[in-house]
């Protein structure tokens, strides 16, 4: 049997789409079930809490339960992770919330690229925490942005985004507020 899958490296260090890697790597029925996730690029492990303790950023923790391959570059431009990316054989790159803006020789490595998925439409709210500016400055919509990833922030093209409305009783309830 011919394994069309498309084979991609996840670059990312937050548990936004840990549910996207736990049911394509299971074979769940979303969209990404025909592809293979073949490698995750995850922040470097950090101290937290009060005693410091070096803990594993969540995307890791949870490609390590699923069993795939993990690489915390301390920097991506040394070139440890444009020569993973480009040893992986992986078609796409997918960042989601990575933190940092990739090298050339990293949005290269891959035959398509870098697609990030960012939690905004773009590009009204680009860099960090776009779904709380959103809310602070009372905006009806938000969304989710595909875009191709170029040497800026969150400059590249806009391939695919979905609207959805932002619930003010929602955002109450998910601070302990009554209604």
């Amino acid at each position: 049997m011919r394994d069309d899958r498309r084979r991609q490296l996840h670059v990312r260090c937050t548990e936004i789409l840990r549910k996207i890697v736990d049911t394509d790597h299971l074979g769940g029925q979303r969209a990404l079930h025909a592809h293979e996730v073949v490698l995750v690029v995850s922040q470097p492990d950090k101290p937290a809490g009060r005693g410091a303790q070096l803990t594993a950023p969540a995307v890791k923790t949870a490609a390590l339960e699923l069993g795939l391959p993990v690489i915390q570059p301390s920097s991506a431009k040394t070139g440890e992770l444009a020569a993973a990316l480009a040893a992986s054989a992986a078609e796409v790159a997918i960042v989601v919330a990575y933190g940092k803006i990739l090298p050339r020789a990293v949005l290269a490595a891959a035959p398509r690229g870098c697609l990030n998925v960012h939690g905004s439409l773009l590009p009204k709210y680009r860099g960090a925490a776009p779904v709380q500016w959103a809310v602070i400055d009372g905006e009806a919509v938000t969304g989710v942005s595909i875009m191709q990833l170029d040497e800026g922030m969150d400059t590249g093209p806009v391939m695919l985004e979905k609207r959805l409305a932002i619930d003010p009783a929602a955002i109450i309830r998910f601070h302990g507020c009554p209604p």
